[in-house]
């Protein structure tokens, strides 16, 4: 049974903003840096744990490009702290699970369909896992109101985070 974590394998959260005053907003690359995949081959199963205070700030995103100098160090610590007490809130919900109901091959990709717990809310999704430069990868669309997570909102609304993040993990491929 492959295991894999973060020295391994990569989980990405990207964020955007949304509303009036967005331009003064960050769209932001998070990587959470704590982690374990388990994926079972007979039968297709994968399990894994995320812990929810290990997202840190990679860097702003502009035209589709990272740049990990912004925002200032400061501003990113203070951006992480938001996420784990104001839209986490980790001390009641620490981890976020996924596991795996069933597994299908589908061509060249798998189809999974499992379970996401996150916020001490669960629910069913399904995603499609593919092969690329020797890594399983797969993107998968979060929509935070669905677990109770409200996204960020500053100056009454007029910067917002979209509820919508996207999540990606890449592992070796076994």
């Amino acid at each position: 049974m492959p295991k894999f974590d973060a020295s391994q394998a990569e989980c990405f959260v990207y964020v955007y903003c949304e509303g009036a005053l967005a331009a003064v907003g960050h769209d932001l690359k998070l990587r959470v840096t704590d982690f374990t995949i388990e994926i079972t081959l007979e039968p297709s199963a994968i399990k894994a744990e995320f812990r929810a205070d290990s997202l840190r700030v990679v860097g702003t995103i502009t035209n589709n490009r990272v740049n990990e100098n912004a925002p200032s160090p400061q501003d990113k610590r203070e951006i992480e702290e938001h996420i784990r007490t104001e839209v986490l809130d980790v001390r009641k919900y620490p981890t976020v699970l996924v596991r795996s109901t069933s597994v299908e091959k589908d061509g060249n990709t798998y189809r999974v369909t499992g379970e996401l717990e996150l916020h001490g809310i669960k629910r069913e999704m399904t995603f499609t896992v593919g092969q690329k430069a020797g890594r399983v990868m797969t993107k998968v669309l979060v929509h935070q109101p669905d677990f109770g997570i409200k996204p960020f909102r500053a100056f009454m609304g007029m910067l917002r985070v979209k509820p919508d993040v996207f999540v990606e993990v890449s592992v070796p491929f076994v």
